[in-house]
């Protein structure tokens, strides 16, 4: 593979990461780990392509026009989205809560489509990457719909948990966590931040290809209400899974 180009993604990658907030220079270089000049040079194509704008001469670097639109273009996961779309909406009004659609693609998990319904009730359609599979709720659900031999190759590639998830210290903790999830047909915690979590598969012809979670402050979601927005959350996925596997 052409190293220079994997470095190019990386500046982009980071870009994106950094939310539209123009970097440094220095920065860049430090969190892809190149040296300044070859970062500057990298920077500097980029720049010439559209794909990064240099704010000012010491502001440092944002994401380009051509980066956004490629990101407007359908593509990846976009069938599946496009059915998501309304039912996230309608979910996040009913239940009042930040709703994310989820998928992997090359070890890499994806956030397809975010429904924020604490405040003012807004769609993201921005195709974010999320840093840590074992981390995220959807990513423990996603993970344990992988065939063995996938996972097994997963974890050849990326290592076990670690801090990402504390209580999985070996393969085998990994795997009798993850049957617990295929067991029970979905994945459901309270972080140490008190952040409630659920997470529930989405299907198409019966294979799991992305994840429906569920986010909220853990002193709210309890009760009748707790249970009300998982009935919810998994009747939303179970749709999403018939309107997909009947549209194809």
């Amino acid at each position: 593979m052409i190293q220079s180009l994997h470095r190019a993604f990386d500046i982009l990658e980071y870009l994106a990461r950094r939310g539209g907030e123009p970097v440094p220079l220095s920065d860049i270089a430090r969190h892809t780990g190149l040296n300044a000049s070859t970062c500057a040079n990298l920077l500097k194509t980029l720049v010439s392509r559209s794909y990064v704008d240099q704010v000012g001469a010491r502001k440092g670097y944002m994401l380009g026009p051509m980066a956004l639109r490629l990101g407007r273009v359908r593509g990846y996961g976009s069938d599946l989205v496009q059915v998501a779309e309304p039912l996230l909406m309608a979910l996040a009004a009913q239940v009042h809560e930040n709703l994310v659609l989820s998928a992997l693609h090359q070890d890499r998990l994806f956030e397809l489509a975010r429904a924020e319904g604490d405040s003012l009730l807004q769609l993201r359609r921005d195709l974010q990457l999320v840093e840590s599979i074992y981390a995220a709720a959807n990513g423990r659900v996603l993970l344990a719909y992988l065939p063995t031999e996938a996972l097994a190759g997963f974890v050849a590639r990326n290592g076990l948990p670690g801090t990402a998830w504390p209580e999985v210290g070996d393969m085998a903790a990994l795997e009798q966590a993850l049957a617990a999830v295929r067991q029970a047909g979905q994945y459901e915690d309270v972080r140490a931040d008190g952040l409630a979590r659920a997470s529930f598969p989405v299907r198409q012809d019966g294979e799991v290809v992305a994840a429906l979670g569920l986010f909220a402050p853990a002193v709210r979601f309890a009760g009748e209400q707790r249970a009300a927005a998982l009935a919810a959350v998994q009747a939303t996925a179970e749709e999403i899974s018939r309107q997909i596997t009947v549209g194809r």
